[in-house]
């Protein structure tokens, strides 16, 4: 893989961005600058789309991984700084480690994860389990 990503992608990024960080889906917005943040929360979808098995490339949703991701990592950094350091590579490798089960492509990963929240749902949230329950509703 020489690195390149389909060509739609950035355009998608460059959308995703925007609305992960302000909430706002505006394509007018997705051309802003958005600060530091955004920089390298784009830089970061952009390195992952481009290091992705085929199979699992950029999908909408990673956005919101990436942003906590760096701001669980980021705590105490300069919100100034856009340059990649140790934290901004910890951010990449736990997009990783979590899109891989995840985005598979047969959701394998996420299905157990889905099963396993559906087994604890009654004993950590016995009002939302029973009327998922009586609305018929599955988490699946």
């Amino acid at each position: 893989d020489d690195g390149r990503i389909a060509e739609n992608i950035p355009r998608e990024i460059a959308l995703d961005v925007p609305r992960t960080l302000t909430g706002s889906g505006s394509a007018d917005e997705a051309t802003e600058d958005c600060g530091a943040g955004a920089k390298r929360l784009r830089r970061l979808l952009t390195h992952f789309a481009r290091t992705a098995p085929p199979d699992q490339g950029y999908c909408q949703g990673l956005n919101f991984l990436g942003s906590t991701l760096l701001r669980v990592f980021d705590a105490n950094r300069d919100p100034r700084a856009t340059t990649v350091d140790a934290r901004g590579a910890l951010a990449f490798r736990g997009l990783v480690a979590l899109v891989a089960p995840l985005y598979a492509p047969d959701f394998r990963g996420l299905r157990e994860l889905v099963a396993v929240a559906g087994a604890v749902l009654p004993a950590y949230a016995p009002r939302l389990a029973a009327l998922l329950r009586d609305e018929d509703l599955d988490l699946m």
